[in-house]
């Protein structure tokens, strides 16, 4: 399920990058797109081994070594710093806003304030769809469950980063929708002011109802319907009514 998880997520930032970066650093995105490739083919390929013949994990993140989610967290972090190291390139005035990677706690610049509030707030719808759907949304596979984190939340939101997300934090950058007039500023950390947070909030909501094809049931759904639809994919896998879980991936 990690394993999955991670693919969906890598294969979705490879189709932005894909997507954006191709037209404006084809060289560059040459190599990213291949290397994002191979990191996924190698996840894919990963042998499946019997939950009987693992070594017992204990609470959190701990314990993992030498188990398949050490070669899942691994693949993972390869390809997200591949991913985060291109993204400024997504950007039409990358000089203007100065991205030095992926930063959380706390967000050190106001592309990484977009990105975490981003996230946070589909976390919070994630961990919605999850409890409508039935499940624990603090046991998941990916993420460490010991924390108080929204462990499953956080596993199916990885596949969903990228395309709404991310798609719109981008989109408000290069169209001029937010500026750094829009940010305050305290001790090296970033956030959003009221009102731009207001056009940001309205962003994401446009997203989440923008309709895709769904890749698995081939009608036309709103993205958070489609976020439901995975959960529910997940529930059938686990009781056994489908053979495998399919992660959500565009073309």
């Amino acid at each position: 399920m990690a394993s999955h998880f991670v693919i969906g997520k890598l294969t979705n930032q490879r189709r932005l990058l894909q997507r954006l970066l191709s037209r404006r650093s084809p060289d560059q995105s040459h190599v990213v797109l291949e290397d994002l490739a191979r990191i996924i083919e190698s996840l894919r390929q990963l042998p499946a081994v019997a939950f009987s013949s693992l070594p017992p994990l204990s609470t959190g993140d701990h314990g993992i070594s030498g188990t398949p989610l050490e070669a899942v967290l691994g693949l993972e972090g390869q390809g997200s710093a591949l991913y985060y190291a291109a993204f400024p390139h997504m950007l039409l005035e990358p000089d203007i806003w100065s991205f030095p990677g992926r930063t959380k706690r706390p967000p050190t610049d106001p592309v990484n304030a977009l990105l975490s509030y981003g996230y946070t707030i589909l976390a919070n719808r994630v961990t919605g769809v999850v409890q409508l759907v039935g499940f624990d949304p603090y046991i998941g596979y990916l993420h460490s469950s010991g924390y108080g984190r929204p462990a499953l939340a956080l596993d199916l939101m990885e596949e969903f980063r990228p395309l709404i997300v991310d798609s719109v934090v981008v989109k408000l950058l290069n169209k001029h929708m937010i500026s750094q007039d829009d940010f305050d500023e305290l001790l090296g950390t970033y956030r959003l002011k009221k009102e731009p947070k207001k056009r940001f909030l309205s962003a994401l909501e446009e997203r989440f109802r923008e309709e895709i094809t769904h890749p698995v049931f081939g009608y036309r759904v709103s993205y958070l319907r489609c976020i439901e639809l995975q959960a529910r994919l997940l529930a059938k896998y686990l009781t056994g009514e489908i053979a495998y879980y399919q992660p959500f991936t565009v073309r």
